[in-house]
């Protein structure tokens, strides 16, 4: 094993020295995040760390053999990550630039969530328990509570989570990781991951909490980044350790015994986050053309707890391999 690790030092060392960090950091190779399996092909080694900056670093992202999930293939430790993520990451992407506005963009989200939700499924959340893994601002989660819903935020970010208790104060948000996070099981009608579970450091654990905490026949409403949308920042990004499609969500959810009942390119909470999110942008016109040409944005995605133990057969997806043609473009 440690001879294969030696092969991906200079990936790791052109990493570390475009971060300015200078101290060796230990890495994994990593099995698929889905199959567990470990038969892959590198589709590029060209990964997104500043649109910005225009800064790239050279790491492998494959796509599974075996049930056709893409991800990295290194993996660092936790502590690298939190480094990377408190303290690193605001120097190569603006995310903290109109806070007030994200923040009401994210309510408006959640305003969207909820009708859609209601509409879809023909549901009624009122006075629900509801769980926002990654919550940011905790936006999401206001129409929710206004309508007295009991929710609940968890997210690393502890600018993010202060903003939020001061501006959503019907939620209880709470500043840890996902992986960390302790609730009650059996005890949330709807879990919410909106773009955060590509971030995630153990998303199988993460799951496997979301799994507990959720009610049978309760909601898990998934979201990820999308096609085509994805072609402006060159289909991958050192922030996102797994990109996800309908299939792989699909599978990744029958780990933990949740049945899809919806999956979508197109919808309004799509165009909310596209139109504003990446506001900062420096291809954000690009990004709004693309977005208006195609009517498509992030993948959405919403499943049920089942009650009955479902079956593990994954099906292989090669919507990466078929629809982004990689080698070509990105190797």
């Amino acid at each position: 094993m440690k001879k294969n690790l030696l092969s991906y030092d200079i990936f790791v060392d052109d990493l570390l020295s475009k971060l300015k960090i200078k101290k060796n950091t230990n890495y994994n190779v990593c099995v698929c995040d889905v199959c567990e399996k470990k038969h892959f092909k590198i589709i590029t080694s060209k990964s997104l760390l500043s649109s910005d900056k225009n800064l790239y670093c050279y790491l492998p992202v494959v796509n599974c053999k075996i049930c056709g999930h893409s991800q990295q293939l290194i993996k660092f430790n936790d502590k690298f990550y939190n480094n990377y993520y408190m303290n690193i990451i605001e120097k190569n992407i603006l995310t903290k630039k109109n806070i007030k506005l994200r923040f009401e963009n994210s309510v408006r989200r959640g305003e969207a969530l909820k009708f859609f939700l209601e509409k879809k499924l023909k549901k009624n959340f009122n006075g629900k328990k509801i769980l926002d893994v990654g919550c940011g601002y905790g936006g999401m989660l206001l129409p929710f509570a206004k309508k007295g819903s009991e929710t609940f935020g968890v997210d690393p970010d502890k600018d993010s989570i202060n903003y939020g208790k001061k501006n959503n104060k019907f939620s209880k948000l709470l500043n840890i990781d996902a992986e960390k996070m302790k609730f009650k099981k059996k005890s949330f009608d709807l879990v919410i991951i909106n773009g955060s579970l590509e971030h995630v450091h153990n998303m199988n654990l993460v799951l496997k909490k979301v799994s507990d905490y959720i009610k049978d026949k309760g909601i898990l409403f998934l979201e990820g980044k999308g096609f085509p949308l994805d072609i402006v920042e060159n289909f991958f990004n050192f922030n996102h350790h797994r990109i996800f499609t309908k299939r792989t969500f699909n599978n990744v959810a029958l780990k933990y015994n949740f049945k899809p009942i919806y999956s979508s390119y197109k919808s309004e909470l799509s165009n909310l986050k596209s139109v504003f999110a990446h506001s900062h942008q420096k291809n954000y016109k690009l990004l709004k053309q693309n977005y208006k040409k195609n009517k498509k944005g992030n993948l959405i995605w919403v499943g049920i707890k089942s009650k009955l133990k479902l079956k593990k057969k994954y099906i292989k997806d090669n919507f990466i391999l078929k629809h982004f043609n990689l080698e070509k473009n990105f190797l």
